[in-house]
């Protein structure tokens, strides 16, 4: 068992709870304001909450908090969170879990911050990453998107200014779901929702978000095992919903520009 914590100036508040052994719980702050609560119960739970420091190394953070819960085994969650208002909420249930929230991490005067990112997921195997403005994001890479959506994102610069303001929410149940969000700009919204019924890695429910711009708001409800939604939205106030039900759906929605709808119900 491991436990590690290191504050810098003033008002930070760390508390650490871990049960059973060879857990690791790591929390590094630094700056003003700052508050994590860790728990974990189970074996081989890792959890690493940075606030302000890392990966930019960046000494200046503002009133971030971070709450992380995980019960079970191999889970793994790390939360790393720089410049103003930040909030990350992460909850693992079951084994071999990993959920993953960076955001925001600009020059402290480059960004208005105030980003909130929330995950929960109950189950096996599950997987789950939100990247909200910052030099870590993943950028869509080759298939599924075509060469014209790609080259939509070649003109996209991450970290993405002015950032804030941006809302992510992922929720997973049951097994072999994967979830991953990127949002760069202002008041951007996303919504992943699995349920899964596989019985194996194969019948995995996958969906990734990517947004760029002001005020998009991207939705995916999955239900049942193999489906498969890629959402990319460059632009301002674009809209995407997706509905997959039953099993072996794919989905792939590309958006740029202002004001678009898009609406995907697939069932089986």
């Amino acid at each position: 068992m491991l436990v590690s914590a290191v504050s810098f100036a003033q008002f930070n508040d760390s508390n650490v709870l871990q049960l059973g052994g060879t857990n690791n719980s790591s929390v590094n702050q630094k700056g003003s304001y700052q508050d994590s609560d860790v728990r974990q119960q189970g074996n081989n739970n890792v959890s690493n909450v940075t606030q302000g420091i890392n990966p930019n190394n960046s000494s200046a953070s503002n009133h971030n908090k971070a709450d992380v819960k995980q019960i079970g085994n191999l889970n793994n969650a790390f939360v790393s969170q720089n410049n103003l208002y930040n909030e990350a909420y992460q909850v693992q249930t079951g084994n071999s879990n990993q959920a993953t929230i960076w955001q925001d991490q600009l020059n402290p005067t480059a960004g208005n911050g105030n980003d909130w990112a929330k995950q929960l997921q109950t189950g096996n195997n599950n997987k789950a990453t939100i990247d909200q403005g910052t030099s870590g994001n993943e950028m869509p890479t080759g298939a599924p998107f075509s060469a014209e959506a790609l080259g939509f994102v070649s003109a996209v610069t991450v970290p993405f200014m002015p950032h804030g303001f941006n809302d992510a929410l992922q929720t997973q149940v049951g097994d072999f779901n994967v979830a991953y969000t990127s949002q760069g700009g202002e008041l951007n919204d996303s919504k992943i929702t699995q349920t899964s019924t596989a019985v194996a890695v194969s019948g995995a429910n996958k969906a990734s978000h990517y947004q760029y711009g002001k005020d998009n708001d991207a939705l995916t409800t999955q239900n049942g095992f193999g489906h498969l939604d890629n959402t990319l939205q460059i632009g301002n106030y674009n809209y995407s919903n997706v509905m997959q039900s039953g099993n072996n759906q794919t989905s792939m929605n590309v958006q740029k520009g202002n004001s678009n709808i898009n609406n995907v119900t697939q069932s089986n």
